[in-house]
């Protein structure tokens, strides 16, 4: 019987350990920023040639940018990690973005963003109005 608790207590310390050094809130974005953002989610960054592991936080998409938000490695404070102007974003996908995982993609010209997440994955409407490219 207690062998079988103890799945339970173990599933639970892992999501406790990934929320205390992973996620970022959309309050603790607003105390390192005066911008104000139609959208946000938690999702991954996914390094440029598959270079290390996901950069984990907060997208949010402001009236002119886009930015990354993550936690700084120790502390509570957390730091922008990545950033593009909205108006180098030619156009965006939804979809498979690594294997299996879904997500989003942002195109440049010269580069692009891929993001893992579920959430955005369903949400191509509000990033599209995010983006300013339809009215609400």
């Amino acid at each position: 019987m207690v062998y079988y608790s103890l799945f339970p207590l173990l599933f639970i310390l892992v999501w406790l350990y990934y929320r205390i050094r992973y996620y970022v809130g959309e309050e603790q974005v607003r105390k390192v920023t005066d911008e104000s953002f139609t959208y946000s989610c938690f999702c991954a960054l996914v390094p440029p040639v598959d270079d290390g592991d996901l950069i984990r936080g907060r997208l949010i998409i402001t009236s002119k940018r886009l930015a990354l938000f993550q936690k700084e490695a120790k502390g509570r404070a957390v730091k922008e990690v990545w950033s593009m102007d909205i108006d180098q974003v030619k156009q965006f996908t939804v979809g498979q973005v690594i294997s299996v995982r879904k997500g989003v993609t942002f195109i440049a010209e010269e580069r692009e963003a891929r993001f893992v997440s579920y959430r955005a994955s369903k949400d191509k409407e509000a990033i599209t109005l995010a983006l300013g490219w339809k009215k609400a």
